[in-house]
């Protein structure tokens, strides 16, 4: 794959990361804080090591996303493309927390409980991140065909 595919990949998915974070980062205060006992200056840390390591493999998240798709939601459809959505997430996301979490000396029952709420979260909201994917991919898309339709 070239290297203009790869970022034009990269920019669609930190793109649609950074607009599914401003909708779901107030949940994960109410989460890690107040219902699982993490101390905000934990919170803080884990935020910080968490965010710089998602938006890094970012590309990683977009490749997964596409694969769970083509496995779950081959004909489209709005409920298998959410549920493909919330597995990627999922499965893309968590592992970043319980390493940042780990880092930051968060109890194990926290992280569990943390964990289990932010399943429950991207089964409810991994649609936005998918359809916010789905748009920036289109704006860009539309973007290239003007441009190839001016030459």
């Amino acid at each position: 794959m070239k290297r203009k595919e790869i970022w034009r990949r990269y920019r669609i998915d930190v793109i649609a990361l950074i607009i599914f974070g401003l909708v779901t980062s107030f949940t994960t205060i109410i989460y890690e804080v107040f219902l699982a006992g993490t101390s905000p200056e934990q919170w803080l840390g884990i935020r910080v090591l968490y965010n710089i390591l998602r938006f890094a493999g970012a590309y990683l998240l977009g490749d997964l996303i596409e694969k769970i798709r083509a496995k779950l939601a081959p004909k489209g459809g709005f409920i298998r493309k959410a549920l493909a959505d919330a597995c990627a997430l999922s499965l893309y996301q968590l592992p970043i927390y319980f390493i940042s979490a780990l880092i930051m000396q968060v109890s194990l029952k926290s992280m569990i409980i943390t964990a289990g709420l932010y399943i429950l979260d991207n089964i409810f909201l991994g649609w936005v991140y998918g359809y916010t994917r789905d748009q920036v991919k289109l704006f860009f898309l539309k973007k290239v065909l003007k441009r190839q339709a001016k030459c």
